[in-house]
């Protein structure tokens, strides 16, 4: 049982997810309703199935497998998360608890998108965006929690010593360019 635990939620998040999901459910609905007008018109009215008729179809498919792909990733957002000592337990929209103990978790990827929680198990992902209030106070706390746990940290996919800092922040290279160094 642990001593402790630090509880970061944001109902916002979880209604903005869920307006999102409905969005693009009726979106995906109004594709199929597509779909099968066009199949029951080539019924009805019998003609040789063309190329625009078989890209339509293909691309009427693509977009509905993209979109459901989409609403998938949306159902795993974290709406609510609890840190403790022992082990980080997330909420997610499609209402699943998570609980991560801290021993199997495998890496925190920050990206522009916010933060994702990998563990050993590659089905179970915690994904913290942007929206939270509090945000930046999450994100320290999981960092420094990773480093008392010896978890690496990485910035987009990359470990802290394979980024190239002038590529994150174009400025600085500049400013490499016109300093001189001094012969002290």
């Amino acid at each position: 049982m642990p001593r402790w635990y630090e509880v970061f939620d944001n109902e916002e998040v979880l209604y903005r997810t869920r307006s999102h999901i409905l969005w693009l459910s009726g979106l995906l609905l109004l594709m199929v309703f597509f779909g099968m007008a066009i199949t029951s018109y080539l019924i009805f009215i019998p003609q040789p199935l063309t190329l625009p008729v078989i890209s339509t179809y293909v691309m009427l498919s693509l977009l509905s497998v993209g979109i459901a792909l989409r609403i998938y990733q949306l159902r795993k957002t974290v709406w609510c998360i609890k840190l403790s000592e022992v082990d980080i337990i997330g909420y997610t929209h499609s209402r699943r608890r998570i609980t991560l103990p801290w021993e199997e978790i495998k890496h925190i990827n920050l990206t522009h998108h916010g933060l994702l929680i990998v563990s050993q198990n590659p089905s179970q992902k915690l994904f913290i965006p942007h929206a939270f209030t509090s945000y930046h106070v999450l994100s320290h706390q999981l960092v420094a929690l990773a480093e008392t746990y010896q978890i690496p940290v990485l910035i987009h996919g990359k470990s802290v010593a394979e980024l190239d800092i002038h590529h994150l922040y174009p400025y600085l290279a500049s400013d490499r360019s016109t300093t001189q160094t001094s012969d002290w």
